[in-house]
């Protein structure tokens, strides 16, 4: 390898650790900024399974103030109690508890351990909270109307 070869090489790879630094800061900034602000919270529906070159995933769609959004969880992912999501891990009938920062309604957080009954319509408005008869799992009282 002659200088010039050496230089550029070198180059190269003080850029790409630039590179990679910045992705790391900004990914880490993002978490900060978001965590500053209230969650918001809503029912995804919807579920289609999807492959592509990346892997499998499954996509959803949720409704804010009548607008809809699609979003998507990757298939690799796992529960808090370390279940792992795969294709046949929840029937996509079924209505789940998405979270979203209300600065970024397309950073969504699928809650697939909380299931939402099939009868409860998709909120107009989104819910500041958790409803209580979704986070102790009693779906006994679910409310018939937004």
């Amino acid at each position: 390898m002659n200088t010039r070869q050496k230089k550029n090489l070198r180059d190269y790879i003080i850029l790409m650790a630039l590179l990679i630094i910045i992705s790391v800061v900004i990914s880490y900034r993002r978490d900060l900024i978001y965590s500053r602000y209230p969650t918001k919270y809503t029912i995804a529906y919807h579920f289609k399974y999807r492959t592509s070159s990346k892997g499998s995933f499954f996509k959803f769609t949720y409704s804010i103030s009548g607008k809809e959004y699609t979003s998507k969880v990757s298939s690799r992912s796992s529960l808090s109690d370390g279940t792992k999501i795969g294709a046949k891990y929840f029937n996509y009938q079924d209505k789940y508890l998405v979270e979203y920062p209300v600065i970024a309604k397309w950073d969504t957080e699928l809650h697939l351990e909380m299931q939402v009954p099939d009868s409860t319509p998709v909120p107009f408005e989104p819910w500041d909270e958790i409803p209580e008869w979704i986070s102790n799992g009693s779906h006994q009282s679910t409310p018939t109307s937004p």
